[in-house]
This record gives C-alpha cells, structure tokens and sequence, in this order.
C-alpha cells in the first residue's frame, strides 16, 4: 500500500546525532592549522554548511586559511569523525515502520555526499531511503537548503502539497516555506530554543509521532 505522502529529513539533529564526530574534527581541523576558534564547539554551530561555520567561529580568515581548515575537517570527519554518528533514540524504529507503510522516505542535507553516504551505510540505511540530496548535489557555488529541496522535489517528481520536511532548526522551517512543503520540526534534535509557527507547521516531540502525520497514520 503507497502512503498518500512523502517525507524529506533532514540529517544531523533530525534523524542522528553527529555532534562528537563533527564537533571532534573541526577542533582538529582548527589545531592543525593553529587558529583558535572565538566561540564554544557545541551542536547550536552544527546545521549550516562547513564554510559558514568556520567563519563563524574565526571571522576575518583568509580564503586559503579558510580552505586549509575544510581540507583538514574533510580528511578528518571522513576516516574518522563519521563513525561517532549515532540515531536519536526512536528514529532506527519510526523509518523503519514508515516504510513498511509505503511512505518514500528522502533526506536533504547541509552535509557532503561522501560523509552522509557514509554515515548511512555505517548505519545500515541505504536502502531506506528513495533519494538522497546533499549539499554538493545540485549545481551551485553556494546552495542553500531551499534551493536543494526544490531541487529534489522537482528531480524526485515530489508534489509539495503531499510532502512533509522535517527540521531541527529555523532555517529548515524557512527552506519549506519557500518551496510550499509542510515543515515538521524534530523538537527532539539540536535547537536550543522553543520554535513557533505562525502556519500549519507541526511540532513533534519524539520520533515514535511521526507515524501519526496526516496522511500517513491511515495509510
């Protein structure tokens, strides 16, 4: 039996916690090339693309520096630092049983191809998912998440009024805005902060909920 919607996730903060491995290797990407981040290593950085934080937490770096810390944070995270990825407590079971349901399930993420390939073949999930779009994926010199879920909705043949994504932070909230797609935020994941919505957001608190979206609870 088809489910009557599809889901877009998010990946870190919404469906796993990579924090230790990310959070490790930038402060070895940071050591190797002696610069001393100006704010905490803590998981409100972990969300927006790698350039981003890294100017963020050493504004005023030159172009190189700034390419010298992504080259050490890719070495690292990709032999190393992607095996501290670890599921949300729930989130193994809740996709499991949607696609039992026939619901597609996708991922549009901030992080690289060759990291979340990673992570998901670590974690076993391959197969569980009809398309995976990265940050890397579509043809752009800065892409933002709104551009890559309109990507992915036109490429995957997804309509947005029957497709859910669901988000940890703001930003994910304003990347389904703009394309017409329900954003269900995943209270359980990295922001830090209570979000409220002014539309037909949805608000869940554990993984074990998302059975019960509309659309798909009777499918």
């Amino acid at each position: 039996m088809s489910a009557d919607f599809s889901i877009i996730f998010d990946l870190d903060g919404t469906l796993v916690d990579s924090s230790l491995g990310i959070l490790g290797s930038l402060a070895e990407a940071f050591k190797s090339a002696k610069v001393k981040p100006i704010h905490p290593l803590n998981t409100s950085l972990i969300g927006p693309p790698l350039r981003e934080i890294i100017t963020y937490l050493a504004p005023g770096l030159t172009l190189p520096k700034v390419d010298q810390i992504v080259s050490a944070f890719k070495c690292h995270y990709d032999h190393i630092g992607y095996r501290e990825t670890k599921p949300f407590a729930g989130v193994c079971a809740a996709l499991y049983l949607l696609k039992s349901k026939g619901v597609e399930l996708h991922i549009a993420t901030n992080k690289r191809t060759v990291p979340t390939r990673l992570i998901l073949a670590y974690l076993g999930w391959s197969g569980l998912f009809n398309s995976v779009y990265s940050s890397d994926s579509i043809q752009s010199i800065s892409p933002t998440k709104a551009e890559l879920l309109s990507s992915q909705l036109m490429c995957e043949g997804l309509s947005s009024d029957c497709t859910y994504y669901i988000g940890d932070r703001l930003d994910d909230w304003y990347s389904a805005s703009a394309n017409g797609v329900r954003f269900v935020w995943a209270q359980w994941g990295y922001s830090s902060s209570y979000l409220e919505f002014s539309d037909n957001s949805l608000i869940l608190h554990s993984p074990d909920l998302l059975q019960s979206l509309p659309g798909i609870a009777c499918s």
